[in-house]
């Protein structure tokens, strides 16, 4: 299944933009937009596995705070499985969910166990890795070992629903198949890492729940502003 955008007899005058024009305007905005956060420093896809696992349902700064330590004391998967389990607890406990650290030893213990300890690097295992979804089997794919893949959250689909009016077939839109055949259409080749980096700032800064559509570069492309700010035929006569 494709996932296209709004046909034209709905489609506000203007957009959506072309998927290379999106592109070259977000690109244009992360030099102004990027935030910068520890593993967004390093290539190490046992960093960014971790990472990503801090980050669910924890805000970016206060992952921040904790994961350096935390890295820095156990910097492969084998140093989590051998750790005391009431060590690795107080560990993430700054996080408030003291479940994570189980289900972190656990993770662990499959890549020691499937994989020498090495994160894998391919897609299908790491989606068979215990609490890797796509989302996080698809960020290691790509900040940790290089390719140019999309990474689809809550966040980056609601920018690319509102920007090129897709239309989801599930009210889950960061899972639709069709968002992620769409996202994967997106990614410039070789620049994987930067490209997401930024569509995940620009989620995060300017098209938010409640977008800052006066700092957007790309409201005069973007269907979901369109189809507030175009006059109505009955409006411009």
């Amino acid at each position: 299944m494709s996932m296209e955008a709004v046909p034209d007899r709905v489609r506000p005058p203007g957009c959506p933009p072309k998927p290379e024009t999106f592109v070259e305007r977000l690109m244009m905005w992360d030099h102004c937009g990027k935030r910068s956060f520890p593993w967004r420093l390093t290539n190490d896809p046992f960093a960014v596995l971790l990472a990503e696992f801090m980050l669910q349902r924890t805000q970016a700064p206060q992952a921040a705070r904790v994961f350096q330590a935390f890295l820095a004391a156990y910097p492969n998967p084998a140093a989590v499985v051998s750790a005391d389990a009431g060590v690795v607890v107080s560990s993430l406990e700054a996080l408030g969910l003291r479940h994570r650290a189980v289900r972190l030893q656990g993770l662990c213990r499959a890549i020691v166990e499937r994989h020498a300890g090495r994160v894998p690097e391919h897609l299908p295992d790491l989606l068979a890795l215990p609490g890797v979804g796509p989302y996080i089997a698809a960020a290691v794919h790509c900040f940790g070992w290089g390719h140019d893949v999309a990474v689809v959250d809550r966040t980056t689909a609601r920018v690319l629903v509102r920007v090129f009016g897709l239309e989801p077939a599930s009210a889950r839109v960061h899972t639709d198949r069709g968002v992620w055949e769409f996202a994967r259409s997106l990614v410039p080749q070789g620049r994987g890492k930067e490209y997401n980096f930024t569509l995940i700032d620009f989620a995060a800064a300017v098209c938010s729940v409640r977008p800052k559509h006066s700092v957007c570069p790309l409201t005069d492309a973007c269907c979901y502003y369109l189809s507030d700010h175009t006059p109505k035929a009955s409006q411009a006569v």
